[in-house]
């Protein structure tokens, strides 16, 4: 495949440091111009592909849609790029008319997982910006200027040293000035002690929104004393957790805490008084299930979950007194469960909880359209509705007389 990329402003090739690639699916075959503008891009396999132009101070190229089939190379492919917009604005804190210098703005280019994270966003430290992202830092008057855009809609991510994370979504280019506020952020901090309330040094506290993760993290390793502290968080809910690697998926302690702008939230984790452990079994066919993921949501306390060991038994310590929901899940990440209420009294021993997980069973017969005869070692996959062929439920393999058995 050859061609060139042209500049729509000036109609000259677009020679230098250009960054265009290639997107096929997510393999993203790059190469990279040459003083005249031209690329060639070889070893492809026949396939569909969108051709992507990128050049530091223009916009992204208009997708180009090309058909690699077997036989002659295709050629002569053009390409325009369009210098690109200017975003101009001023970053201001949340609390006091002042300007903020010296903080991060920038507007990513990339799409898909892990885009646009910055490392700061998860330690904590001064920021820096992510791969392939049009980025500046403000001036000591706060104001900034973000060149090369493509014109449309942008989402402006901006990060401080001393500020939460804040972002700007739906930002439309060109357009008119902007003006961001930075807030202080919440903040959690607490003591992480032992049964014998002794502290646990270097242990991994974890704060993170959103599945996996997904809507922030934030970490911090505890002292010698066993403290932690994290801070300038976006205000919201978050689950906070720490290490353990006596746990079953290695964290302990999960509980929800509410974060608010300019306000620390205390969270000890430690021993409790007037705790009762919760343990039972979990069963399928009247048999032990292991390996099956148990959940202990309610009540005033921590969410709990583990799993269940070869005997089927599970068990949850110093859970506090109140209402709680004994979920069995099969799956880790999802799949049918089953629940089982539970009370925990403030007096006594909870009683042991016991749950059966349904067994599936489908039979039938595989046989020949033609013939009648059955199939023998035919293999047989069970979907749940809606589900493709890489989740199956079961599999199962029919036997010398065609029927299927689980």
């Amino acid at each position: 495949m050859a061609g060139a990329w042209v500049l729509r402003s000036s109609n000259v090739p677009a020679a230098g440091p250009a960054n265009p690639w290639m997107r096929a699916f997510q393999r993203e075959p790059r190469v990279m111009t040459g003083e005249d503008g031209t690329f060639v891009m070889r070893g492809l396999e026949p396939a569909e592909y969108t051709l992507t132009a990128r050049r530091e101070q223009y916009g992204d190229s208009a997708p180009v849609k090309v058909t690699c089939t077997t036989g002659e190379p295709i050629e002569g492919i053009a390409v325009e790029l369009t210098r690109g917009e200017t975003l101009r604005g001023r970053v201001v804190p949340s609390r006091v008319d002042a300007p903020v210098a010296g903080a991060l703005v920038f507007v990513v280019r990339e799409d898909g997982a892990g885009a646009g994270r910055v490392p700061s966003d998860l330690s904590g430290g001064p920021p820096s910006p992510p791969p392939d992202s049009i980025h500046t830092t403000t001036s000591p008057a706060g104001d900034f200027g973000l060149e090369g855009l493509t014109a449309g809609a942008v989402t402006v991510q901006i990060r401080h040293v001393d500020s939460a994370p804040a972002t700007l979504a739906s930002v439309e280019v060109p357009g008119s000035d902007v003006t961001v506020e930075l807030g202080e952020g919440g903040a959690v901090q607490g003591y992480l002690r032992d049964a014998k309330k002794r502290p646990i040094a270097a242990r991994q506290v974890m704060l993170m929104q959103g599945a996996m993760g997904s809507g922030g993290m934030r970490t911090a390793q505890t002292d010698s004393e066993g403290f932690y502290r994290i801070d300038r968080m976006r205000p919201g809910s978050y689950q906070l957790m720490f290490t353990d690697p006596k746990a079953a998926f290695g964290v302990s302690g999960m509980t929800t805490v509410t974060l608010r702008d300019g306000q620390t939230v205390q969270h000890d984790f430690g021993p409790k008084v007037g705790t009762r452990p919760v343990s039972g079994a979990v069963t399928q066919g009247g048999a032990p299930l292991e390996g099956a993921t148990v959940f202990l949501t309610g009540g005033g306390g921590d969410m709990k979950f583990g799993q269940t060991g070869a005997d089927g038994r599970f068990r949850f310590d110093a859970v506090e007194p109140g209402e709680y929901t004994v979920v069995v899940q099969r799956e880790m990440m999802g799949g049918d469960n089953v629940s089982q209420k539970v009370t925990v009294g403030a007096d006594g021993e909870v009683a042991d909880v016991r749950i059966e997980v349904p067994t599936l069973s489908v039979a039938g017969t595989v046989v020949d359209q033609e013939t009648g005869e059955p199939v023998a070692m035919a293999q047989i996959e069970l979907l749940r509705a809606g589900a493709g062929g890489a989740t199956s439920l079961e599999e199962m393999v029919a036997d010398t007389a065609g029927r299927g058995f689980t």
